[in-house]
Protein backbone atom coordinates (compact mmCIF):
# COMPACT_ATOMS: atom_id res chain seq x y z
CA UNK A 1 0.00 0.00 0.00
CA UNK A 2 2.80 2.66 0.97
CA UNK A 3 4.46 1.45 -2.43
CA UNK A 4 1.45 2.47 -4.18
CA UNK A 5 1.34 5.90 -2.81
CA UNK A 6 5.16 6.10 -3.44
CA UNK A 7 4.50 5.19 -6.88
CA UNK A 8 1.59 8.10 -7.33
CA UNK A 9 3.66 10.70 -5.58
CA UNK A 10 6.75 10.08 -7.70
CA UNK A 11 3.97 10.18 -10.80
CA UNK A 12 2.99 13.61 -9.58
CA UNK A 13 6.18 15.44 -9.28
CA UNK A 14 7.02 14.49 -12.64
CA UNK A 15 3.91 15.64 -14.60
CA UNK A 16 4.43 18.71 -12.67
CA UNK A 17 7.98 18.84 -13.84
CA UNK A 18 7.34 17.89 -17.07
CA UNK A 19 4.37 20.88 -16.92
CA UNK A 20 6.67 23.05 -15.62
CA UNK A 21 9.29 22.95 -18.47
CA UNK A 22 6.87 23.00 -21.10
CA UNK A 23 5.36 26.33 -20.01
CA UNK A 24 9.11 27.78 -19.47
CA UNK A 25 9.42 26.29 -23.52
CA UNK A 26 6.18 27.55 -24.96
CA UNK A 27 6.43 31.11 -23.20
CA UNK A 28 9.00 32.92 -25.99
CA UNK A 29 7.00 31.15 -28.43
CA UNK A 30 3.75 32.91 -27.66
CA UNK A 31 5.53 36.06 -26.77
CA UNK A 32 6.78 36.14 -30.57
CA UNK A 33 3.35 35.26 -32.06
CA UNK A 34 1.80 38.28 -30.41
CA UNK A 35 4.47 40.83 -31.16
CA UNK A 36 4.02 40.24 -35.19
CA UNK A 37 -0.38 41.21 -35.14
CA UNK A 38 -1.64 44.29 -33.62
CA UNK A 39 -5.30 45.06 -33.05
CA UNK A 40 -5.74 48.47 -34.14
CA UNK A 41 -8.63 50.49 -32.88
CA UNK A 42 -10.42 53.53 -34.83
CA UNK A 43 -9.66 56.33 -32.35
CA UNK A 44 -12.22 58.58 -31.40
CA UNK A 45 -11.78 62.27 -32.35
CA UNK A 46 -13.68 65.07 -30.72
CA UNK A 47 -16.15 67.25 -32.62
CA UNK A 48 -15.01 70.96 -33.09
CA UNK A 49 -17.58 73.50 -32.00
CA UNK A 50 -18.89 75.23 -35.08
CA UNK A 51 -16.66 78.36 -36.09
CA UNK A 52 -18.74 81.77 -35.12
CA UNK A 53 -19.76 83.83 -38.30
CA UNK A 54 -17.84 86.76 -38.52
CA UNK A 55 -19.16 90.14 -40.74
CA UNK A 56 -17.76 89.84 -43.83
CA UNK A 57 -14.66 92.35 -44.12
CA UNK A 58 -15.39 95.47 -47.17
CA UNK A 59 -11.88 95.65 -47.83
CA UNK A 60 -11.00 91.68 -47.85
CA UNK A 61 -9.00 91.51 -51.33
CA UNK A 62 -10.72 87.77 -51.74
CA UNK A 63 -13.06 86.87 -54.68
CA UNK A 64 -16.41 85.67 -53.95
CA UNK A 65 -17.70 82.34 -55.59
CA UNK A 66 -19.30 82.78 -58.48
CA UNK A 67 -23.36 82.16 -58.50
CA UNK A 68 -24.91 78.89 -59.94
CA UNK A 69 -26.39 79.97 -63.43
CA UNK A 70 -30.33 78.79 -64.01
CA UNK A 71 -32.56 78.50 -66.25
CA UNK A 72 -35.47 80.84 -66.80
CA UNK A 73 -39.09 79.27 -66.96
CA UNK A 74 -42.22 80.75 -67.99
CA UNK A 75 -43.40 82.72 -65.47
CA UNK A 76 -40.46 83.07 -63.61
CA UNK A 77 -38.10 85.69 -63.17
CA UNK A 78 -35.73 85.32 -66.04
CA UNK A 79 -32.84 88.20 -66.33
CA UNK A 80 -33.20 90.31 -69.12
CA UNK A 81 -30.21 92.21 -71.05
CA UNK A 82 -29.70 95.18 -69.33
CA UNK A 83 -30.04 98.23 -71.87
CA UNK A 84 -27.96 101.39 -71.02
CA UNK A 85 -29.72 104.51 -70.16
CA UNK A 86 -29.45 107.15 -72.62
CA UNK A 87 -27.09 109.92 -71.81
CA UNK A 88 -28.93 112.98 -70.15
CA UNK A 89 -27.81 115.53 -72.59
CA UNK A 90 -28.84 113.12 -75.48
CA UNK A 91 -31.73 113.90 -77.56
CA UNK A 92 -34.64 111.44 -77.96
CA UNK A 93 -34.70 111.15 -82.12
CA UNK A 94 -37.96 109.00 -82.99
CA UNK A 95 -38.33 107.55 -86.50
CA UNK A 96 -42.09 106.49 -87.00
CA UNK A 97 -42.17 103.89 -90.52
CA UNK A 98 -45.72 103.93 -91.95
CA UNK A 99 -45.83 101.24 -94.11
CA UNK A 100 -49.01 99.40 -95.71
CA UNK A 101 -48.97 97.03 -98.60
CA UNK A 102 -51.23 96.88 -100.64
CA UNK A 103 -52.46 93.53 -102.25
CA UNK A 104 -54.06 93.67 -106.35
CA UNK A 105 -55.55 90.13 -107.42
CA UNK A 106 -55.07 89.66 -111.53
CA UNK A 107 -56.08 87.37 -113.80
CA UNK A 108 -54.18 87.14 -117.03
CA UNK A 109 -55.23 85.51 -120.41
CA UNK A 110 -54.76 85.91 -124.12
CA UNK A 111 -57.15 86.99 -127.20
CA UNK A 112 -58.75 83.82 -126.83
CA UNK A 113 -59.33 83.62 -123.12
CA UNK A 114 -57.37 81.29 -122.40
CA UNK A 115 -55.47 82.16 -119.23
CA UNK A 116 -51.62 82.19 -119.05
CA UNK A 117 -49.89 80.55 -116.22
CA UNK A 118 -46.26 79.84 -114.61
CA UNK A 119 -45.92 84.35 -115.41
CA UNK A 120 -43.00 85.91 -113.61
CA UNK A 121 -42.97 89.19 -110.90
CA UNK A 122 -40.42 90.67 -113.51
CA UNK A 123 -43.01 90.05 -116.36
CA UNK A 124 -45.57 92.46 -114.77
CA UNK A 125 -45.75 96.50 -114.53
CA UNK A 126 -47.49 98.12 -111.78
CA UNK A 127 -48.35 102.04 -111.52
CA UNK A 128 -50.58 104.23 -108.99
CA UNK A 129 -51.76 107.29 -110.50
CA UNK A 130 -49.15 106.96 -113.17
CA UNK A 131 -46.06 106.54 -111.06
CA UNK A 132 -44.16 102.78 -111.36
CA UNK A 133 -44.28 100.97 -108.16
CA UNK A 134 -42.11 98.28 -107.02
CA UNK A 135 -43.61 95.07 -106.66
CA UNK A 136 -42.89 93.52 -103.38
CA UNK A 137 -45.29 90.96 -103.30
CA UNK A 138 -45.83 88.26 -105.80
CA UNK A 139 -47.64 84.76 -105.73
CA UNK A 140 -48.66 82.74 -108.09
CA UNK A 141 -49.58 79.63 -106.37
CA UNK A 142 -53.31 78.32 -105.79
CA UNK A 143 -53.67 79.80 -102.83
CA UNK A 144 -57.55 79.21 -101.10
CA UNK A 145 -60.40 81.33 -101.29
CA UNK A 146 -63.31 82.07 -99.08
CA UNK A 147 -66.27 82.47 -101.63
CA UNK A 148 -69.64 84.12 -100.27
CA UNK A 149 -72.22 82.56 -102.50
CA UNK A 150 -75.35 84.48 -102.43
CA UNK A 151 -78.47 83.90 -103.78
CA UNK A 152 -81.58 85.57 -104.77
CA UNK A 153 -84.52 84.08 -103.96
CA UNK A 154 -87.25 87.21 -104.15
CA UNK A 155 -90.45 86.58 -105.74
CA UNK A 156 -88.94 88.45 -108.71
CA UNK A 157 -86.49 85.15 -109.34
CA UNK A 158 -86.63 84.98 -112.97
CA UNK A 159 -84.80 81.25 -112.55
CA UNK A 160 -87.15 78.49 -110.83
CA UNK A 161 -85.68 77.30 -107.20
CA UNK A 162 -84.72 74.39 -108.72
CA UNK A 163 -83.15 75.97 -111.66
CA UNK A 164 -81.12 78.08 -109.30
CA UNK A 165 -80.25 74.90 -106.70
CA UNK A 166 -78.88 73.08 -110.27
CA UNK A 167 -76.83 76.40 -110.68
CA UNK A 168 -74.99 76.88 -107.39
CA UNK A 169 -74.52 72.78 -107.50
CA UNK A 170 -72.58 73.24 -110.56
CA UNK A 171 -70.55 75.69 -109.08
CA UNK A 172 -69.53 73.66 -105.59
CA UNK A 173 -68.54 70.48 -108.15
CA UNK A 174 -65.80 72.63 -109.72
CA UNK A 175 -64.38 74.13 -106.33
CA UNK A 176 -60.96 73.05 -105.11
CA UNK A 177 -61.09 70.78 -101.91
CA UNK A 178 -59.37 73.69 -99.64
CA UNK A 179 -61.82 76.38 -101.28
CA UNK A 180 -64.19 77.45 -98.27
CA UNK A 181 -67.75 78.74 -98.98
CA UNK A 182 -70.51 80.07 -97.37
CA UNK A 183 -74.44 79.82 -99.26
CA UNK A 184 -76.27 83.51 -98.64
CA UNK A 185 -79.72 84.04 -99.53
CA UNK A 186 -81.60 86.93 -99.34
CA UNK A 187 -85.41 88.51 -100.18
CA UNK A 188 -87.00 90.97 -97.70
CA UNK A 189 -85.08 88.83 -95.18
CA UNK A 190 -80.94 87.94 -95.48
CA UNK A 191 -79.77 84.68 -94.37
CA UNK A 192 -76.72 82.76 -93.84
CA UNK A 193 -77.50 79.37 -94.40
CA UNK A 194 -74.03 77.51 -93.85
CA UNK A 195 -70.38 79.14 -92.57
CA UNK A 196 -67.38 79.20 -94.66
CA UNK A 197 -66.49 75.74 -95.06
CA UNK A 198 -65.01 73.01 -97.83
CA UNK A 199 -67.73 69.92 -97.49
CA UNK A 200 -69.50 69.81 -100.40
CA UNK A 201 -72.40 67.42 -99.37
CA UNK A 202 -72.86 70.29 -96.93
CA UNK A 203 -72.61 72.72 -99.35
CA UNK A 204 -75.55 71.28 -100.86
CA UNK A 205 -77.41 70.47 -98.43
CA UNK A 206 -77.29 74.06 -97.56
CA UNK A 207 -78.32 75.28 -101.55
CA UNK A 208 -81.18 72.79 -100.89
CA UNK A 209 -82.59 74.81 -97.81
CA UNK A 210 -82.96 77.64 -100.09
CA UNK A 211 -86.60 78.92 -100.85
CA UNK A 212 -88.61 81.58 -102.62
CA UNK A 213 -89.87 84.76 -100.75
CA UNK A 214 -90.73 88.29 -99.97
CA UNK A 215 -88.79 91.40 -101.74
CA UNK A 216 -85.34 91.94 -102.83
CA UNK A 217 -83.17 93.71 -100.41
CA UNK A 218 -80.00 93.85 -102.77
CA UNK A 219 -78.09 96.55 -101.53
CA UNK A 220 -78.44 95.83 -97.92
CA UNK A 221 -77.85 92.42 -98.37
CA UNK A 222 -74.59 93.08 -100.68
CA UNK A 223 -73.37 95.46 -97.81
CA UNK A 224 -74.06 93.60 -94.90
CA UNK A 225 -71.77 89.91 -96.69
CA UNK A 226 -68.69 92.47 -97.28
CA UNK A 227 -68.73 94.45 -94.16
CA UNK A 228 -70.08 91.40 -91.71
CA UNK A 229 -68.90 88.02 -93.39
CA UNK A 230 -65.73 89.40 -95.78
CA UNK A 231 -63.95 92.15 -94.35
CA UNK A 232 -62.88 90.24 -91.49
CA UNK A 233 -61.10 87.56 -93.30
CA UNK A 234 -57.64 87.14 -94.33
CA UNK A 235 -56.51 86.12 -97.71
CA UNK A 236 -57.89 85.64 -101.28
CA UNK A 237 -62.03 86.23 -101.22
CA UNK A 238 -64.48 86.21 -103.58
CA UNK A 239 -68.72 87.36 -104.00
CA UNK A 240 -70.74 85.72 -106.25
CA UNK A 241 -73.35 86.80 -106.78
CA UNK A 242 -76.79 85.33 -108.81
CA UNK A 243 -79.88 88.23 -109.19
CA UNK A 244 -81.64 90.20 -111.63
CA UNK A 245 -80.38 93.07 -110.26
CA UNK A 246 -83.67 94.83 -109.17
CA UNK A 247 -84.05 96.05 -105.91
CA UNK A 248 -87.82 96.62 -104.13
CA UNK A 249 -87.23 96.64 -100.09
CA UNK A 250 -83.65 97.60 -99.34
CA UNK A 251 -83.63 100.30 -96.37
CA UNK A 252 -80.00 101.15 -95.34
CA UNK A 253 -78.22 100.85 -98.38
CA UNK A 254 -77.98 102.00 -101.73
CA UNK A 255 -75.85 101.27 -104.73
CA UNK A 256 -73.29 104.26 -104.56
CA UNK A 257 -72.70 102.71 -100.81
CA UNK A 258 -72.02 99.20 -101.91
CA UNK A 259 -69.47 100.17 -105.26
CA UNK A 260 -67.73 102.14 -102.17
CA UNK A 261 -67.69 99.27 -100.39
CA UNK A 262 -66.15 97.29 -102.73
CA UNK A 263 -63.84 99.79 -103.69
CA UNK A 264 -61.98 99.72 -99.86
CA UNK A 265 -61.92 96.09 -99.63
CA UNK A 266 -59.79 93.48 -101.42
CA UNK A 267 -62.91 91.13 -102.67
CA UNK A 268 -63.48 90.22 -106.47
CA UNK A 269 -67.12 90.26 -107.02
CA UNK A 270 -68.42 87.86 -110.05
CA UNK A 271 -71.97 89.11 -110.75
CA UNK A 272 -74.88 86.63 -112.80
CA UNK A 273 -77.69 88.44 -114.04
CA UNK A 274 -80.51 86.68 -115.49
CA UNK A 275 -83.44 88.54 -116.59
CA UNK A 276 -86.71 90.23 -114.52
CA UNK A 277 -89.77 88.70 -114.60
CA UNK A 278 -92.46 89.91 -116.33
CA UNK A 279 -93.91 92.71 -113.91
CA UNK A 280 -97.37 92.36 -115.16
CA UNK A 281 -97.50 88.13 -114.24
CA UNK A 282 -96.09 88.18 -110.30
CA UNK A 283 -95.70 84.78 -109.73
CA UNK A 284 -95.72 83.20 -106.41
CA UNK A 285 -94.13 79.78 -105.82
CA UNK A 286 -96.29 77.25 -103.73
CA UNK A 287 -95.15 73.77 -102.79
CA UNK A 288 -98.11 72.64 -104.50
CA UNK A 289 -98.94 73.05 -108.82
CA UNK A 290 -101.76 76.35 -109.14
CA UNK A 291 -103.49 76.15 -112.46
CA UNK A 292 -103.25 80.23 -112.99
CA UNK A 293 -100.92 83.41 -111.74
CA UNK A 294 -102.34 84.99 -108.85
CA UNK A 295 -103.31 88.76 -110.22
CA UNK A 296 -101.32 90.30 -107.10
CA UNK A 297 -100.09 93.77 -107.07
CA UNK A 298 -96.83 94.43 -107.90
CA UNK A 299 -94.78 96.37 -105.41
CA UNK A 300 -93.72 100.13 -106.88
CA UNK A 301 -89.95 100.47 -107.75
CA UNK A 302 -88.60 103.70 -106.60
CA UNK A 303 -85.43 104.34 -108.69
CA UNK A 304 -82.39 104.71 -106.54
CA UNK A 305 -80.02 106.90 -108.58
CA UNK A 306 -77.24 107.70 -106.91
CA UNK A 307 -74.00 110.33 -108.16
CA UNK A 308 -74.12 110.34 -111.67
CA UNK A 309 -70.30 109.75 -113.17
CA UNK A 310 -69.43 110.02 -116.43
CA UNK A 311 -68.83 107.35 -118.52
CA UNK A 312 -65.99 108.24 -120.75
CA UNK A 313 -63.33 107.68 -118.36
CA UNK A 314 -63.11 111.09 -116.47
CA UNK A 315 -63.11 111.20 -112.95
CA UNK A 316 -65.43 113.39 -110.56
CA UNK A 317 -65.37 114.40 -106.50
CA UNK A 318 -67.87 113.42 -104.17
CA UNK A 319 -68.88 115.81 -102.08
CA UNK A 320 -68.00 114.84 -98.85
CA UNK A 321 -64.80 113.00 -98.64
CA UNK A 322 -62.22 115.63 -99.73
CA UNK A 323 -60.02 114.47 -102.40
CA UNK A 324 -61.78 111.66 -103.67
CA UNK A 325 -61.66 110.62 -107.02
CA UNK A 326 -64.01 107.57 -108.03
CA UNK A 327 -63.52 105.37 -110.88
CA UNK A 328 -65.61 106.23 -114.17
CA UNK A 329 -68.84 103.89 -112.99
CA UNK A 330 -72.52 105.20 -113.36
CA UNK A 331 -73.51 104.40 -109.92
CA UNK A 332 -76.98 103.88 -110.92
CA UNK A 333 -78.65 100.31 -110.32
CA UNK A 334 -79.77 99.74 -113.84
CA UNK A 335 -75.50 99.55 -114.03
CA UNK A 336 -75.65 98.02 -110.68
CA UNK A 337 -74.09 94.74 -111.70
CA UNK A 338 -71.57 95.83 -113.90
CA UNK A 339 -69.84 98.58 -111.79
CA UNK A 340 -69.86 95.56 -109.16
CA UNK A 341 -67.71 94.20 -110.63
CA UNK A 342 -65.96 96.33 -112.65
CA UNK A 343 -64.62 98.37 -109.65
CA UNK A 344 -63.53 94.31 -107.94
CA UNK A 345 -61.73 93.17 -111.10
CA UNK A 346 -64.59 90.48 -111.39
CA UNK A 347 -66.67 89.78 -114.42
CA UNK A 348 -70.07 90.36 -115.07
CA UNK A 349 -72.17 88.19 -116.86
CA UNK A 350 -75.82 87.70 -117.96
CA UNK A 351 -77.78 84.71 -119.39
CA UNK A 352 -81.09 83.75 -119.78
CA UNK A 353 -80.84 80.09 -119.61
CA UNK A 354 -80.00 77.30 -117.13
CA UNK A 355 -77.30 75.86 -119.13
CA UNK A 356 -75.70 79.06 -119.79
CA UNK A 357 -75.67 79.36 -115.76
CA UNK A 358 -74.30 76.39 -115.19
CA UNK A 359 -71.51 77.23 -117.41
CA UNK A 360 -70.84 80.41 -116.41
CA UNK A 361 -70.47 79.42 -112.36
CA UNK A 362 -67.66 76.62 -113.87
CA UNK A 363 -65.93 79.34 -115.56
CA UNK A 364 -65.99 81.22 -112.35
CA UNK A 365 -64.90 78.27 -110.36
CA UNK A 366 -61.92 78.14 -112.87
CA UNK A 367 -61.30 81.61 -113.17
CA UNK A 368 -60.18 81.55 -109.51
CA UNK A 369 -57.46 79.03 -109.68
CA UNK A 370 -55.63 81.44 -112.02
CA UNK A 371 -55.61 84.53 -109.65
CA UNK A 372 -51.91 86.38 -109.51
CA UNK A 373 -51.52 88.44 -106.34
CA UNK A 374 -49.20 91.96 -106.59
CA UNK A 375 -48.48 93.64 -103.37
CA UNK A 376 -46.37 96.81 -103.00
CA UNK A 377 -45.96 99.39 -100.99
CA UNK A 378 -47.08 102.87 -102.19
CA UNK A 379 -44.77 105.65 -102.86
CA UNK A 380 -47.23 108.36 -101.86
CA UNK A 381 -47.97 107.56 -98.32
CA UNK A 382 -51.42 106.55 -97.21
CA UNK A 383 -51.61 109.56 -94.74
CA UNK A 384 -54.01 111.55 -97.46
CA UNK A 385 -57.58 110.49 -98.37
CA UNK A 386 -58.70 109.55 -101.71
CA UNK A 387 -58.90 107.40 -104.64
CA UNK A 388 -55.80 106.14 -106.11
CA UNK A 389 -55.94 104.97 -109.77
CA UNK A 390 -53.63 101.79 -110.41
CA UNK A 391 -52.65 100.37 -113.63
CA UNK A 392 -51.50 96.50 -114.50
CA UNK A 393 -49.69 95.12 -117.11
CA UNK A 394 -47.74 92.43 -118.38
CA UNK A 395 -44.79 92.52 -121.01
CA UNK A 396 -46.24 89.27 -123.06
CA UNK A 397 -47.43 91.26 -126.05
CA UNK A 398 -50.72 88.52 -126.29
CA UNK A 399 -51.23 89.87 -122.12
CA UNK A 400 -54.71 90.88 -121.49
CA UNK A 401 -54.94 91.92 -118.05
CA UNK A 402 -58.32 92.12 -115.63
CA UNK A 403 -57.43 93.79 -112.20
CA UNK A 404 -58.99 96.11 -110.20
CA UNK A 405 -58.93 100.02 -111.16
CA UNK A 406 -58.18 101.57 -108.08
CA UNK A 407 -58.54 101.51 -104.27
CA UNK A 408 -59.74 104.46 -101.38
CA UNK A 409 -57.71 105.50 -98.80
CA UNK A 410 -60.24 106.36 -96.40
CA UNK A 411 -60.27 108.78 -93.74
CA UNK A 412 -59.68 106.61 -90.74
CA UNK A 413 -56.65 104.83 -92.97
CA UNK A 414 -55.20 108.21 -93.63
CA UNK A 415 -55.62 109.35 -89.67
CA UNK A 416 -53.95 105.94 -88.63
CA UNK A 417 -50.90 106.33 -91.23
CA UNK A 418 -50.79 109.97 -90.63
CA UNK A 419 -47.00 110.57 -88.87
CA UNK A 420 -46.25 111.10 -85.63
CA UNK A 421 -45.03 114.15 -84.04
CA UNK A 422 -41.47 113.49 -82.73
CA UNK A 423 -41.05 114.42 -78.71
CA UNK A 424 -39.84 117.60 -77.83
CA UNK A 425 -36.26 117.07 -76.37
CA UNK A 426 -36.47 117.21 -72.19
CA UNK A 427 -32.78 119.36 -72.90
CA UNK A 428 -34.17 121.65 -75.41
CA UNK A 429 -33.05 125.32 -74.79
CA UNK A 430 -35.41 128.07 -75.92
Amino acid sequence: MRNARRIESHIARWALTLFIALGLVASPLVTLAQSGRQITRPRVVPTRPPAEATPPDDNASSPTPPERPTLGRRGGNVPSPSVPAPASGQDEDIITIQATLVTIPVVVSDDYNRYLPFLKKNEFRLTEDNVPQEITFFTSEKVPFHVALVLDVSRSAYLSIDDMRSAADAFIDHLRPDDRVSVFTFSDKIRQLCPFISDQGELRRAVARAKIEGGTRLYDAAYQILETHLAPIEGRKALVLLTDGEDTTSRAYRPRDVLNRVIESDVLVYTLQYPAADPNQPQIQLPFPFPFPLPLPTPRRVPRRGPFFPPDGRTTQVQGSPSRQEPSVLGLEETFLQDLATVSGGLHSPFTDLGTARALFKSIAEDLRHVYVLGYYPTRGLDEPGYRRIRVRVTRPEARVRARPGYVVTAEMARRNAPTAAPVPTNARD
